[in-house]
């Protein structure tokens, strides 16, 4: 999809206009498949983790270690938990030798090239994400009236937040209806209603 920007047809400006942006924002957000990173009604998502790093021989070793570790403690157990008889077992599962980085390069050289090909498709697709995602950051500042919006993210500053999830879950709870607050609106629109009904009537028997 083109990360064009958004068309901007709709701006939040009061409680209103918040079912109709949000029903937009979330649309635009699903089709450029970055709602999950923006749920204000989701878990936090952290995107703060960047390209993963390839491990050095050394790392990669100690790894490996690491796991013939755990293995056999696993083994180990299984066979002290066995019900066979101690005399019908088979031996006592033996500690695994500590492999050196020499003994792990040519398989580490094989693994680190096909790593290294998984990790550059990964960048690319974050650095397609990170764009539709500002895409998405350029469309709320825009559609978002522009006192509404200082007002949200000087309380996220506050708060040390700066994710867009942060900010929508900020607007939602200052504008998105609720029952007291749909009741409120009404009952100020209908006096609104009555006000003008009142001031044409005047004008109309003058």
């Amino acid at each position: 999809m083109s990360d064009d920007p958004i068309p901007k047809d709709v701006i939040l400006k009061d409680r209103f206009s918040y079912p109709n942006w949000f029903l937009s924002l979330r649309f635009n957000a699903l089709s450029r498949g970055v709602w999950h990173l923006i749920d204000p009604d989701a878990p936090d998502v952290d995107r703060s983790t960047g390209p993963r790093k390839l491990p050095s021989l050394e790392e990669y070793t100690a790894e490996a270690n690491a796991q013939r570790k755990k293995q056999h403690a696993q083994a180990l157990v299984q066979w002290q938990n066995s019900h066979i008889d101690l005399e019908q077992r088979s031996p006592t599962p033996e500690a695994p030798k500590e492999l050196q980085a020499a003994d792990l390069k040519e398989q580490y050289n094989t693994d680190f090239k096909r790593l290294a090909a998984n990790f550059r498709e990964e960048a690319r697709e974050a650095s397609r994400i990170d764009a539709k995602y500002n895409n998405i950051q350029t469309w709320i500042s825009a559609t978002v009236e522009s006192q509404i919006l200082r007002n949200a993210q000087t309380t996220l500053v506050i708060q040390g937040k700066t994710t867009i999830q942060d900010l929508l879950r900020e607007l939602r709870d200052q504008l998105a209806p609720s029952q007291l607050s749909t009741i409120t609106t009404v009952r100020e629109e209908y006096r609104k209603a009555l006000c003008l009904a009142e001031v044409g009537h005047m004008k109309h028997d003058r």
